[in-house]
């Protein structure tokens, strides 16, 4: 007679910031299902900000992305020398008022680059974050693990401006700015002062306005100290609806001198300032190969139980018990701060294995040059 009693053994699944064991299916029977497809599509409408699910998402494959990425030399075009790097963030704007819908953008202008940067670098992992600037055009920041010349990033994206109308407007609007010549814009000397303002003055009339050099930026990680917290800031905010309020509210106050807005005035003027921030759409997306990382599982054996009862043992404040799962609160650099070699031979494996992957040896050409590094460089 068969056996169809359902059953389960113990796993271990190592996530970044934490381990699980839990009771894995592996009998004949079928699990009690769980029809949630219809919640989770409402929890999925973001209402114009990122939710603490999505958040965590977003962490976690920030997290898989710094540990398994390898650090690599690029050669500086600016500087003699080179500069090491894991990962890096680009910045893509609009040079002009948006011409379309932030659907269209995203859908034929955004994948496009990202499709054209797939097939030319073997781009497989990135994440971007959609936003709104003040002035209501939408934004990308994108983070990805390649070394791409700027050049090469600025002509891609310009080049599907071009192709949409965007660097006919910049052109116009920039001859009709400087129509009597040089045009100092007192407005954005705070982050753009007159020396810049007048270089790249000079590099629109040499290129007759067809290469804005603003529509992109790489942003450069050397001097942050903690490049995990500086890059998770970028992908989870939300807009800063109160901020742009007060700002509003301050300018309205001195103008016609008052002390407070009327309340009906304050709930207008912070749903104008909502709009005008919301995206339409997806305000995130993480590449597949990113998404399929779940956790690194694996079978429990006696050697790799034994170094789980000496943490817990050691730490009983970090073991959490649940109904059908033991928390382990420790990373997974942890284990080799903490010198479990068993637990070290499982991560080092699996990261090693999506190396070759990620990174095959006959890619690390000139500008990237790779290092010989352990497994957490």
């Amino acid at each position: 007679m068969i056996d169809a009693r359902p059953r389960y053994i113990e796993v271990l699944k190592l996530q970044p910031d934490y381990a699980l064991i839990y009771q894995e299916y592996v009998g004949n029977g079928s699990k009690k299902p769980h029809d949630k497809s219809l919640s989770n599509l409402s929890k999925n409408k973001h209402n114009g900000e990122i939710s603490l699910k999505a958040r965590n998402r977003l962490h976690t494959a920030l997290d898989w992305m710094l540990l398994i990425s390898k650090k690599k030399t690029a050669n500086n075009l600016k500087k003699s020398g080179q500069f090491i790097f894991k990962i890096s963030m680009l910045t893509l704007t609009l040079p002009c008022k948006q011409l379309h819908s932030d659907l269209f953008i995203k859908k034929m202008m955004l994948n496009e680059f990202l499709t054209i940067i797939r097939k030319k670098h073997n781009l497989q992992n990135y994440i971007w974050k959609a936003e709104k600037q003040e002035n209501g055009n939408i934004h990308f920041h994108i983070i990805i693990d390649k070394y791409i010349i700027y050049s090469d990033i600025n002509r891609i994206w310009n080049n599907i401006l071009k192709t949409h109308g965007y660097i006919d407007e910049y052109r116009k609007n920039q001859e009709k700015k400087h129509v009597n010549g040089f045009f100092y814009d007192k407005k954005k000397s705070k982050h753009w002062n007159k020396s810049a303002q007048l270089k790249a003055y000079k590099n629109g009339v040499r290129t007759h306005w067809q290469c804005p050099t603003a529509t992109t930026d790489i942003h450069s990680l050397k001097k942050i100290k903690n490049a995990k917290s500086y890059l998770s800031k970028y992908i989870t905010k939300n807009p800063d609806i109160e901020r742009k309020y007060n700002d509003v509210k301050t300018k309205l106050c001195q103008r016609y001198s008052i002390n407070d807005l009327p309340e009906k005035m304050e709930k207008e003027i912070k749903e104008k300032i909502k709009k005008k921030l919301s995206i339409i759409g997806n305000l995130w997306y993480i590449s597949r190969s990113l998404s399929e990382l779940k956790g690194i599982r694996c079978d429990i054996s006696d050697n790799i139980r034994k170094e789980l009862n000496g943490f817990r043992k050691k730490y009983v404040n970090k073991v959490i018990e649940k109904d059908f799962c033991t928390i382990f609160k420790f990373s997974i650099k942890d284990i080799f701060k903490m010198k479990l070699p068993h637990l070290s031979d499982v991560v080092r494996k699996y990261i090693e294995e999506l190396r070759t992957v990620f990174y095959p040896p006959n890619e690390l050409t000139g500008s990237q040059l790779g290092l010989a590094l352990d497994i957490f460089d």
